[in-house]
């Protein structure tokens, strides 16, 4: 064959085919350029298209980039007239640029615009939302009930923020407003703002000076000023005399973020910022605690947050890695170091880790034991049948009842001993014995008036509304002969009264508010419960209630 003949197989093309395709490379070609040409004219970058959020010294807006053809979110500095202001914000931009890291926030550009504002941009999260709104976010996605997904965002965090450390730079302003999230789980930390380097690093390779240190721009706390977010901020960061910070500054922003993430509360009550500032120091923030039984928050996360956030920095965690090992450790069934585990919480771990297999082995256990002790038993039943005779089964029948009757009457004794104990209790002002007293009388004669009178007294002096109802309407139910039943009624409106003074989400009722209802009731008629109720108020002892069990 000639070389420079076609091969066999074109021989067969169809014509008009091949001119399709050539027309097709044509189109595509001239495609390429087109995209070419665009790159190659001068014209604006970007085109913004929405605005997003404004702040004190800078604000973002929705950009289009028309060289990527994509939406992109662009921060751009308000005032860029002081230098120092620029320069801030630029080594922001510079500083996060360098932190690479699927968990924090990315910048694609820095630049300055025709009006000569620096600005850099970042990703745009899509349908995203903040952490400060995890609340609200529960009900686009249900999954963040569960504690073991918003655990997930929380060691999500740690790994850029230890990424950080890693790079010798610390954060210094962790807060939910600064942690975005998106609907497929991408978390990402922002706004490293008020950042800074530890000692000991080339900050010259990240943001183009060797004066970072001097010019002290990344400090948080600079000429008695303080910078940061009460609730969130380390007590060495609130504190107006300078102090040395470290990784352990951000530990305790983090235990803050677990803490909002557990109790959907933040650390600190909001109001005057020199109040919250002074709480932050002496370490007063509000108990995890508080919220435990209503989330069912666990022991061993309270404890690796009261570690986290400790006012000592020596006495938090060493590392971010060490907090997100204690972390994991609690989502995989083992004990924390927060928590000094004894011999019988291990265990009591080891259990839960294998409860499916431990289980089994009891069940079998208790399956063998059951089978020999029904074969003994029913062998001994055989005999003791065969041996007892009718008069014998008579005896025994009319010796129980007996018996029962006389525990029956003992019982009644016993019991209105206990009411009297736990109204001598009351009166000296011990509620809790009180409480345990009136229930064991309760469980001994369950129509018992005075003590369901005397409960529901209790319950009305603790401010527990629905349950003083619940025992004074059951108390109506049995008579009465000290007459008692007759004074329920003067408590009805009572109880009506200071339900409605309840404050807004809470269950207590405010101080001041108590003290002015009290003053408008008879003085000789509800002394005691005045005197009662004002006292469990002043001295917090509204919640010592032990109750046999909820009343329906």
């Amino acid at each position: 064959m000639n070389s420079t003949e076609e091969p066999a197989h074109f021989s067969l093309f169809d014509p008009f085919l091949e001119s399709f395709f050539d027309l097709a490379e044509e189109s595509d070609r001239e495609g390429a350029r087109t995209i070419l040409s665009e790159l190659s004219e001068d014209h604006q970058r970007y085109h913004i298209t929405d605005k997003m959020a404004e702040g004190g010294s800078k604000k973002v807006v929705k950009v289009k980039d028309s060289a990527t053809n994509r939406y992109v979110a662009m921060a751009v500095l308000k005032d860029n007239e002081h230098e120092e202001a620029v320069e801030e914000f630029l080594r922001e931009a510079r500083l996060t640029a360098f932190l690479q890291h699927p968990n924090i926030m990315p910048v694609y550009d820095i630049g300055v615009n025709a009006v000569n504002q620096p600005y850099f941009t970042m990703k745009l999260i899509k349908g995203g939302y903040n952490l400060a709104s995890l609340v609200n976010a529960i009900e686009r996605f249900s999954d963040l009930e569960v504690l073991s997904s918003r655990l997930d965002i929380f060691l999500k965090i740690c790994d850029g923020v230890a990424y950080a450390h890693s790079r010798g730079i610390l954060h210094l302003d962790l807060k939910p407003e600064n942690i975005q999230l998106d609907d497929f789980g991408q978390v990402l930390v922002c706004d490293w703002g008020l950042a800074r380097f530890t000692k000991g690093v080339d900050t010259e390779t990240v943001t183009g000076t060797d004066k970072v240190h001097s010019m002290d721009f990344l400090n948080i706390t600079v000429k008695g000023m303080v910078r940061g977010t009460p609730g969130f901020m380390a007590p060495e960061q609130a504190s107006t005399i300078p102090l040395e910070k470290d990784e352990k500054t951000d530990i305790y922003a983090l235990g803050a973020l677990l803490y909002y993430l557990l109790s959907f509360h933040t650390p600190l009550k909001a109001g005057q910022i020199s109040k919250m500032l002074s709480d932050t120091v002496k370490g007063n923030v509000i108990p995890l605690e508080k919220w435990k039984h209503k989330l069912e928050i666990p022991d061993a996360l309270i404890k690796v947050c009261q570690k986290s956030m400790h006012v000592t920095p020596e006495k938090r965690y060493g590392s971010v890695v060490e907090l997100q090992r204690d972390v994991r450790a609690y989502m995989d069934g083992y004990a924390t170091s927060a928590e000094n585990a004894n011999f019988i919480m291990q265990l009591s771990l080891f259990y839960r880790r294998n409860k499916l297999i431990l289980n089994l082995i009891i069940a079998f256990f208790f399956l063998i034991t059951s089978i020999i002790s029904f074969s003994w038993i029913h062998m001994r039943e055989s005999e003791q049948k065969a041996l007892k005779s009718e008069g014998e089964a008579l005896y025994a029948l009319s010796k129980l009842k007996q018996e029962k009757a006389e525990k029956e009457r003992l019982g009644l004794i016993v019991a209105d001993e206990k009411c009297d104990q736990a109204i001598a209790a009351y009166l000296s002002y011990n509620y809790a014995e009180a409480y345990k007293l009136l229930n064991e009388s309760l469980k001994l004669n369950p129509q018992n008036g005075r003590t369901l009178y005397y409960l529901g007294w209790l319950s009305l002096t603790a401010q527990k509304f629905s349950e003083a109802r619940y025992y004074f309407e059951r108390s109506k139910l049995y008579k009465d002969k000290s007459g008692m039943n007759r004074t329920i009624g003067k408590f009805t409106p009572v109880i009506d009264a200071m339900e409605q003074l309840v404050a807004p989400h809470s269950d207590r009722i405010d101080h001041q508010t108590l003290v002015d209802y009290l003053q408008t009731l008879p003085q000789k008629r509800y002394t005691v419960l005045m005197r009662h109720i004002l006292y469990r108020h002043q001295n917090n002892l509204l919640d010592i209630n032990i109750y046999s069990g909820n009343p329906k």
